[in-house]
């Protein structure tokens, strides 16, 4: 007579399907663990950008709102350097504190244009004097810092 093993004694898991289940498990553990890291990096890097973005919408908004058009002119630079967090000394130094930057440059650049003489097609530069043609400026604002890692971005 033959010894065959009842019902219950053949239930449950073999060694091999719990090691393929628990080196399945860690895999994705893993994976999982790299993931959030690269969120965490990702979500402080959008925190920069906004902040940045927010310091040159502000700019614009000065330049539109509190310059006369006459005073609208390309201006110098402005650094932050490694700031006092403490006491920020301008809305650059505050911006670059906020978004936790070692350097960052907020620059201004304004071109003229006028019409041509014939009035046809607007160049660089003024429209003739004494003309009664159209005159604009592009008012361009970049900002240029460096993160934690000392790597460059525009």
């Amino acid at each position: 007579m033959r010894n065959v093993p009842s019902q219950h004694a053949r239930a449950g898991f073999s060694l091999l399907e719990v090691l393929v289940a628990v080196v399945l498990l860690a895999t994705g553990l893993l994976a999982l663990a790299a993931l959030q890291g690269s969120l965490a990096r990702s979500s402080a890097e959008a925190k920069t950008r906004s902040r940045i973005a927010a310091l040159m919408a502000a700019e614009m908004d000065n330049v539109r709102s509190t310059i006369p058009y006459a005073n609208v002119v390309t201006a110098p630079p402005v650094t932050a350097n490694n700031p006092d967090c403490t006491a920020p000394a301008n809305d650059v130094e505050r911006a670059a504190c906020e978004a936790g930057v070692g350097s960052l440059t907020l620059t201004r650049t304004v071109t003229r244009y006028g019409a041509n003489s014939g009035g046809t097609t607007f160049v660089s530069g003024a429209a003739p004097a004494g003309s009664q043609t159209a005159e604009f400026k592009d008012v361009v604002v970049t900002a240029q810092w460096t993160d934690a890692a000392n790597n460059p971005h525009t």
